[in-house]
């Protein structure tokens, strides 16, 4: 019985009966090596058990690196995709596409090479070389979301004109306690509620400066983003990124006459509140009753006028008097 070890094992792994196959060839191991990454039962490749039954891919587990050979080493890599180069080569659509793509990922190399523990640059072949030949799409939520906003954004411009004022109203909830939150509901609600400044905004600020427009941007936060509420750490964090982003922009922009000031509300009648207990709420609030969209709007209306010149950098409640 021999046992082998590696990162992901607490303990050890005992192998009994084991053949061991010493493979001194980087090509010949590189080529089994990618029989087995696209090994089934339908495969060239054969493996079978003391009784000649062929195994199955979910029977077979496969370690590389064991005696010195590195599966993302420049050389093997290179080896065991050659035949995708050629593949890109037959295909120049696909390949301007990928050629464009590994144009625009400069920046995420360095991410993406800790992620997956590679060098940034090898002598054989460079990790940007690497993904050109293969066609690997590396792409994040946000730049697509970003790449979405602008275009609708831009054209909207061209069409138009530019903006005199923007308003950031959007908004999401996944409520749950922070030891069983997900993933997910994290990433949603700070996409949605604080990456939302960033798309929207990124896009429209540049015209209006070029046009000199002194122009006024309104953003929502929420009474959850000054105090924290439990059960909203996700949401309270979101809409706390909110009121320090709207002060840094505020500063940003103040020579230029735009203004940048934010709108904290409280329980507001929405479809965001409307399971909540009314009658326990309301005895929160000191003027016990929710605030409507009217009373919140009349003030963003305010903020967008020309009477709100010197307001800037500001967050300002709507909450009837429940936080102060």
């Amino acid at each position: 019985m021999i046992k082998i070890n590696f990162p992901l094992l607490d303990t050890p792994l005992p192998l009994e009966n084991a053949t061991i196959l010493a493979i001194e060839d980087v090509t010949v191991y590189a080529n089994i090596v990618k029989q087995c990454y696209g090994y089934s039962e339908a495969s060239d490749l054969k493996f079978f058990t003391e009784k000649m039954v062929s195994l199955k891919m979910t029977e077979i587990l496969l370690i590389t690196d064991i005696l010195g050979f590195e599966i993302n080493s420049p050389a093997v890599l290179k080896l065991i995709y050659a035949d995708l180069e050629g593949q890109l080569n037959d295909k120049p659509e696909i390949k301007t596409q990928v050629e464009n793509l590994a144009a625009k990922i400069t920046e995420l190399i360095s991410y993406e090479c800790l992620e997956n523990e590679l060098d940034l640059e090898c002598d054989d072949i460079t990790i940007l070389e690497l993904i050109k030949d293969l066609g690997i799409k590396i792409e994040t939520r946000s730049d697509t979301i970003f790449k979405k906003c602008f275009e609708i954004l831009e054209n909207d411009i061209k069409q138009n004109g530019v903006y005199f004022g923007v308003v950031l109203n959007a908004g999401i909830a996944r409520d749950n306690v922070f030891p069983i939150m997900t993933e997910t509901e994290w990433d949603d609600v700070i996409g949605t509620n604080l990456g939302s400044f960033y798309n929207v905004l990124k896009p429209v600020i540049m015209p209006m400066i070029e046009k000199k427009i002194k122009g006024r941007i309104v953003t929502l936060s929420s009474i959850s983003g000054l105090r924290g509420n439990r059960g909203q750490v996700n949401y309270s964090a979101s809409k706390a990124g909110i009121i320090g982003a709207t002060k840094a922009l505020s500063l940003e922009l103040a020579k230029r006459g735009i203004t940048v000031n934010c709108v904290a509300p409280g329980v507001i009648e929405s479809d965001m509140t409307k399971d909540l207990p009314q009658d326990e709420v309301k005895k929160l609030i000191p003027m016990k009753r929710m605030g409507t969209g009217k009373e919140v709007a009349s003030l963003v209306n305010y903020l967008m006028s020309e009477d709100a010149s010197y307001i800037t950098g500001q967050v300002i409640s709507v909450n009837g008097g429940l936080y102060s």
